[in-house]
């Protein structure tokens, strides 16, 4: 057994859980989805992989989706121009041994080790018309809206969620968590805002309709003004008056938390 000091995990900023972390070697918007009906990607993103992969997940409502971790090598893109951009050979891109183009299932998620991997080809042909360029522009809206508002929910919770009860019980205690009930945070809502927010996300089919059904759940299960304050904040709109000057219901004090 090696000495505290040589153990791998001993080295947090080493190891080679860092390759899944694009932005560790220096690769912006290195985390991808990309669709294979559409052979195109169709988000980038620099932050948060873990995040990415749930927004795929949130979109196979949609259309299927599979992530990936690209790597320094791969040509520059953003969001704005991804649709443009597709893989060089896929050939050796297999998901459990189906080829990226036929395979159809849940996202998985891969760390790109070819050189050189990507390459421009243009908007899809198949979509190059009036009707289809606003069936992508409308597709690409809702993954980028869904990766922000899937921030948002996320930090909200985190920052403001003094009751976390149910997740602990269902992590650490499976057991326990069969004879007991308890409450997955502070608010109303049965199964708390994060799972909340995710299933009015996967079955919306517009940013629109998702807006409205979040401002309907913060307005009947949230009454947490920090909570709401923190999710707008981080979605970058203002807070809906419909929900901007509800009491707090003294269910958990606000002001529990830093």
């Amino acid at each position: 057994m090696p000495t505290a000091d040589t153990r791998p995990w001993s080295q947090v900023n080493q190891g080679l859980h860092s390759n899944y972390f694009s932005l560790s070697y220096g690769k912006i918007n290195g985390n991808v989805i990309f669709c294979p009906g559409m052979d195109r990607f169709i988000l980038a993103d620099n932050f948060d992989i873990w995040t990415v992969f749930e927004t795929a997940k949130l979109l196979t409502s949609k259309l299927p989706t599979q992530v990936y971790v690209l790597n320094k090598t791969a040509e520059q893109f953003n969001s704005g121009d991804c649709i443009n951009w597709t893989f060089k050979d896929k050939s050796p891109l297999k998901i459990l041994g189906s080829g990226i183009i036929t395979a159809r299932q849940t996202p998985l998620l891969t760390k790109i080790q070819a050189p050189d991997p990507v390459v421009r080809e243009g908007f899809p042909l198949d979509y190059d018309n009036e009707q289809g360029r606003q069936a992508i522009s409308k597709l690409q809206d809702y993954a980028r809206f869904t990766l922000r508002a899937l921030y948002a929910i996320k930090i909200a919770d985190a920052c403001n969620n003094v009751r976390p009860m149910s997740e602990f019980i269902d992590y650490f205690d499976p057991e326990l968590a069969k004879v007991i009930t308890s409450n997955p945070d502070h608010t109303f809502s049965e199964y708390g805002m994060v799972k909340t927010v995710k299933a009015i996300l996967y079955h919306a089919d517009t940013v629109e309709q998702a807006l409205a059904n979040i401002e309907l759940a913060m307005k009947d299960a949230c009454d947490n003004p920090l909570f709401r304050a923190k999710f707008y904040e981080i979605l970058g709109i203002d807070i809906p008056d419909s929900v901007k000057n509800l009491q707090w219901s003294g269910k958990a004090s606000p002001w529990a938390i830093a």
